[in-house]
C-alpha cells in the first residue's frame, strides 16, 4: 500500500546541527514503578514479568503473590492480586504467563506431592476478576523436582520446567481443555545435574496439531563447564520430534547459554549470562531463525548480540524476551551510577540483510544501585515490563517493577502522549565522483503531525539537490546495486551552501498504518551539465520508522 506524504516549506541553509544518533531515544517513557501498597520486604516482586495484550503479570515469589494489571484504555491499573491457594513459602509466582483468557503461575516449592515437587497453577480470566480453576501437579513427582519452575504457554498447550527432577530435569508439555491440564508429552537429557529445563519456551498457533519447544540444559558440560545447551522438540498429541541440540561451537567456561529463552513462534532467542568475549562475565544473547514443524526441524543461527558498553559481571542474558520485530535482553548487574543498577537493552531487526542491531537502552530513573533491573522482561505490543526484583524502596529486597511505553499517542494505545521514538538508519552504497553521496540525517524527531528537519551532507558547490520521499517496501534498484524509491514526492531544494548543508522540512504523517513502516528518503545530487541526469545522480538513503 503506498502512503502519501505532504510536504512543508523548504528551508534555508540549516545552521551547523548536532548529528543524529542511528537511534533517536527523545522522548524515552517510563511510568511510574509498580510498588503495590503493602509490599514487604523479601517479597522480589520482579522475579518473572508477562504482559500480552492489555494484562500483565508480576510475580512476587517471595511473598507467594502474583499481581494483575490491567489496562483501560491509556491507564494501567492493578486489578487483583492472585495469591497461592496451597499455602505460604511455596514460591508462588516463580514463574508466570499469559495465553489468552488464560494465565498460569508456577509454584515450585508446593510440597503436596512431594517435597519441593511443584506445581503450576491454572487461572481463568472472568467478567471480574480471575478464577482459580486447577493445581496442575508432576504426574511422577519426586523430591525437589520444582515442576513450575518455569512455564511458557501459547494456543492452549503450555510447557513446564521440573530441573531439579531426579537430579537431571525434565520438560513437560500439557494441553489445557476447558479448566483441565491434560499432559501430553514430557522429556529429559538424563544427565546429572544439568538443571534440564529450568528454562523453556514454547509456540503453538490454534488449531496446529503440534507445538515447538526449546527446554535449556545451562548445566551442559560437553564443550566445557557449565557452557550449556538448548533442546529443540517438537510435540503432538501423539508423538514427539527430537530436533538438534543448540550448542554453539564458540561456548567456553560458565557461559550458561540458555540461561534465558523467549520464543515468539519466529525467532528463539537464547541468554548466556557468563559469556566473556566482550569482558568476564558480560554475558550475550544468540538469535534463531525457527523453521516450521516438519522433520527435520530447523533453528538457524541469526546473530550473537552484546550489550553496548558492556562490561565485567553484566550479566547480559539474565533475562530474555522476543516479540515479532524487537527483542529486549536484561543485563541486570550492568554498572550505570551508583553501581550495579542493571539495564534492558532493544534490539531491532537491520533494515537491510539479516541481522539485528541495537535499537536503545532502558533504565530505571530512581536509579537505585543493587536493584537488578533486569532480572525479568517481558515484551508486549506497544509496552516493556521489567522485573527488579532486588529493589529496596519499601523494603530489603521487595522488588518492584517498571513499565515502558513505545507508542507513539495515547489515541494509539499507548501511555506517552508526548513520546515520539524514532528509528534512522542509513542504507545504500555510496558512489564515487565529484557530486558523489550526498547523506542525510535526521535532526529533530520524526514527531507525527510536526515538521521534522533534515539535513543534506556532502554536496559539491553548486550542486542542485532533490529530495525523494516514499514509503517502503516502494524500493528500485539501479545503476549497480542502488536504490531509487519508487513512486516518490519530490521535494527540490535549496542550493548547497554552508559547505553543503542543505535542510528540508517534510511533514511527519499521522495515518496510525504508517507507524513502525519505514519511511525512504533519498538525496539526489544532479550535474546540471550532464547528459542524462539519472547517470550522474548518487545518493545515499536515510530509513525512518515513526512511532517504532
Amino acid at each position: 500500500m503506498k502512503l502519501s506524504l505532504t510536504t512543508a516549506l523548504l528551508l534555508p541553509t540549516l545552521a551547523v546541527a548536532a548529528a543524529a544518533q542511528n537511534i533517536d531515544t527523545l522522548g524515552t517513557c517510563q511510568l511510574p514503578t509498580w510498588q503495590p501498597n503493602g509490599l514487604a520486604a523479601l517479597e522480589r516482586m520482579g522475579q518473572s514479568v508477562a504482559i500480552q495484550g492489555n494484562t500483565a503479570l508480576v510475580g512476587a515469589p517471595g511473598g507467594d503473590r502474583v499481581f494483575v494489571y490491567e489496562r483501560d484504555f491509556s491507564t494501567w491499573s492493578l486489578v487483583q492480586t492472585l495469591q497461592s491457594p496451597l499455602g505460604l513459602g511455596v514460591e508462588f509466582g516463580h514463574s508466570v504467563a499469559i495465553d489468552g483468557e488464560r494465565c498460569f503461575v508456577g509454584a515450585p516449592g508446593v510440597d503436596l506431592a512431594a517435597q519441593n515437587a511443584g506445581a503450576v497453577h491454572v487461572f481463568q480470566r472472568g467478567p471480574s476478576q480471575w478464577t482459580h480453576l486447577q493445581a496442575v501437579l508432576d504426574l511422577t513427582p519426586t523430591v525437589n523436582g520444582r515442576f513450575g519452575h518455569s512455564v511458557d504457554a501459547s494456543g492452549g498447550w503450555i510447557a513446564v520446567g521440573a530441573p531439579g527432577d531426579g537430579g537431571t530435569g525434565r520438560a513437560h508439555v500439557l494441553s489445557v481443555y476447558g479448566g483441565n491440564a491434560v499432559l501430553l508429552r514430557e522429556f529429559g537429557q538424563f544427565l546429572a545435574d544439568d538443571n534440564f529445563a529450568s528454562a523453556v519456551a514454547l509456540h503453538r498457533n490454534v488449531g496446529d496439531s503440534y507445538a515447538q519447544v526449546f527446554a535449556s540444559n545451562w548445566s551442559d558440560d560437553t564443550l566445557d563447564t557449565n557452557a550449556g545447551s538448548v533442546w529443540h522438540v517438537a510435540v503432538s498429541g501423539t508423538d514427539i520430534t527430537y530436533g538438534g541440540v543448540l550448542r554453539p561451537a564458540d561456548l567456553g567456561l560458565y557461559d550458561l547459554f540458555g540461561y534465558a529463552l523467549d520464543y515468539d513462534g519466529e525467532h528463539l532467542v537464547v541468554g548466556a549470562r557468563g559469556n566473556d568475549e566482550q569482558a568476564v562475565g558480560a554475558g550475550a544473547a544468540y538469535i534463531y531463525d525457527v523453521g516450521p514443524t516438519t522433520f527435520p526441524l530447523s533453528a538457524d543461527f541469526a546473530a550473537k548480540i552484546h550489550a553496548p558498553e558492556a562490561g565485567v559481571g553484566d550479566q547480559f542474558g539474565y533475562s530474555v524476551a522476543v516479540e515479532g520485530k524487537r527483542i529486549a535482553i536484561g543485563a541486570r548487574m550492568q554498572e550505570a551510577a551508583p553501581g550495579e543498577v542493571g539495564k534492558v537493552h532493544l534490539f531491532q531487526p537491520a533494515i537491510f540483510g539479516d541481522t539485528w542491531v541495537y535499537d536503545r537502552t532502558l533504565e530505571p530513573t530512581d536509579g537505585m544501585a543493587a536493584q537488578h533491573f533486569g532480572s525479568a522482561v517481558a515484551l508486549g505490543d506497544r509496552q516493556v515490563v521489567v522485573g527488579s526484583m532486588y529493589h529496596y524502596e519499601v523494603g530489603f529486597q521487595a522488588g518492584a517493577a517498571y513499565l515502558f511505553s513505545t507508542a507513539t499517542n495515547a489515541a494509539d494505545g499507548g501511555l506517552c502522549p508526548s513520546e515520539h521514538l524514532t528509528t534512522a538508519q542509513s542504507y545504500g552504497p555510496n558512489k564515487s565522483g565529484p557530486n558523489s553521496a550526498p547523506g542525510l540525517q535526521l535532526v529533530t524527531p520524526a514527531v507525527p503531525g510536526q515538521s521534522a528537519l533534515l539535513r543534506v551532507d556532502g554536496l559539491a558547490a553548486g550542486a542542485a539537490p532533490i529530495l525523494l520521499v516514499g514509503t517502503a517496501p516502494d524500493l528500485l534498484p539501479f545503476d549497480a546495486g542502488h536504490f531509487l524509491v519508487a513512486n516518490p514526492l519530490l521535494i527540490q531544494m535549496s542550493q548547497a551552501s554552508l559547505f553543503g548543508q542543505v535542510g528540508v522540512a517534510w511533514s511527519v504523517p499521522q495515518a496510525p498504518g504508517l507507524f513502525g513502516v519505514p519511511i525512504y528518503c533519498q538525496a539526489f545530487a544532479i550535474d546540471p551539465a550532464a547528459v542524462g541526469a539519472f547517470h550522474t545522480v548518487h545518493s545515499r538513503g536515510l530509513a525512518i520508522g515513526v512511532g517504532h
